[in-house]
């Protein structure tokens, strides 16, 4: 089975897309606006609107600034192939594995968060070998639906002083190469500055000329393209990365002076970003798990603020409170749509219970604390099941008895005295 997983592990709004083209013409895209972005705020976020125009001065910046969020690269941002009817998602691959695929005449599902839904259905996608969904429409016409790259990159922007996204959409392939590469090298600068953990990195996001070259039917060819890029803040270099080396600080901070095209790749002269003329319709399809509603993750503004800082410092266990709180919701996030067995519950009630010493109360507040109920058996199965994910029960093969793992019992600790204080009573010791 395939597990999909949704890369939010906070899903803050998103008030604004961040586009590289003009406002789409009715018969054609928007002009590209080269050195700038266009940054389209959503209905009713007039006063992100107004601080964004405070802060940048106007809605093309040149240069936007902003944190990553996440303790995982992959988990800031999204390469995957799309194509759409009508504003619906009708196929969907990440990393040659098809995960959506859907009938465009009927909108039966063939593929389903990567599960085929019939036999016969192909999961594996070659994006140089299928460029389209081809079917026949109902009138008896051959139809096609091309399937293009898209890139989102998620951004948070301090300075806006408030847990909201900005979405940076591109469908240029080129672009998802060279924002690819751009995250591989902040990747391996947090390697040396943070552990490997990427949350608090700062960046910069800009757009800059690049020579692409293209092996054509004629032949290699250069072409001038405008390409967005990611790079590590300076400021952020400076304070957080001393001890690395000169080479290493450079890494992924300069622009690249020519960006080599595989031999498959599309023509760079027709390789325009046509994100706005694809609709994600009423669906969340960020990470190819199809969500029907826009599901909020319980945690307060406090509570991520502070996760962010201190993802930023260290990614390794024991965690605190907040941060295990936020690994154990992208755990459960993993396991949707699992089930856990009434033994694995059993087990979970256990341990905790055996932590405590039989202390009910203190078990109760544990688990309203990281689960939101106080008592298991109102948990779902996946939060179950990402509870296995923490504590990695062994079982003693001489008595049958589980034990959790001593970062598990030590972060019980932690839980319970946070919980207790956020409750307004003093720190057990």
């Amino acid at each position: 089975m395939l597990t999909t997983t949704r890369k939010q592990q906070i899903d803050f709004p998103t008030v604004a897309i961040i586009r590289k083209g003009a406002k789409k013409q009715p018969d054609r895209p928007g002009k590209d606006l080269e050195s700038v972005f266009r940054v389209v705020f959503e209905p009713g976020m007039e006063a992100y609107a107004k601080k964004f125009k405070e802060i940048y001065g106007d809605f093309q910046p040149e240069v936007i600034n902003a944190m990553l969020p996440f303790a995982e690269i992959g988990d800031c941002y999204e390469v995957s192939n799309e194509a759409y009817q009508a504003g619906m998602l009708v196929f969907k691959a990440v990393n040659g594995r098809v995960i959506v695929h859907r009938d465009p005449e009927t909108s039966e599902y063939l593929v389903r968060n990567g599960e085929a839904q019939k036999t016969g259905v192909n999961l594996e996608f070659d994006p140089f070998e299928q460029t389209a969904i081809t079917y026949k429409g109902h009138d008896g016409t051959q139809k096609r639906l091309p399937i293009k790259t898209q890139t989102r990159l998620k951004l948070f922007i301090p300075e806006m002083e408030d847990l909201v996204w900005f979405l940076l959409k591109t469908t240029s392939y080129y672009d998802s190469l060279n924002i690819s590469g751009n995250m591989a090298a902040v990747q391996a600068v947090a390697e040396s500055a943070t552990g490997g953990s990427v949350a608090g990195v700062r960046i910069n996001v800009f757009r800059a000329q690049q020579d692409i070259l293209w092996n054509s039917k004629d032949g290699p060819r250069r072409i001038k393209k405008w390409l967005v890029h990611v790079k590590v803040d300076p400021d952020w270099v400076k304070k957080m990365i001393v001890r690395m080396s000169a080479n290493t600080l450079n890494a992924g901070t300069q622009v690249q002076g020519q960006l080599q095209a595989p031999d498959s790749g599309p023509d760079p002269e027709l390789d325009a970003d046509t994100s706005e003329d694809q609709q994600d319709g009423d669906q969340n399809v960020i990470e190819g798990v199809i969500v029907e509603s826009n599901e909020q993750v319980h945690v307060s503004t406090e509570e991520a603020v502070q996760a962010i800082e201190e993802a930023a410092v260290t990614g390794s266990r024991p965690y605190s409170p907040v941060i295990l709180k936020l690994r154990l919701q992208e755990r459960t996030k993993a396991h949707e749509g699992e089930e856990a067995t009434d033994h694995d519950r059993k087990v979970i009630v256990m341990l905790l219970a055996e932590r405590f010493g039989g202390n009910d109360d203190k078990r109760h507040t544990v688990q309203e604390y990281l689960f939101g109920a106080k008592s298991l058996s109102e948990a779902t199965d996946a939060q179950i099941l990402a509870a296995w994910d923490w504590m990695q029960p062994k079982q003693n093969p001489e008595t049958n008895e589980y034990f959790m793992s001593d970062d598990a019992r030590e972060e019980i600790g932690m839980v319970l005295d946070q919980a207790l204080v956020d409750q307004g009573q003093k720190a057990l010791f």
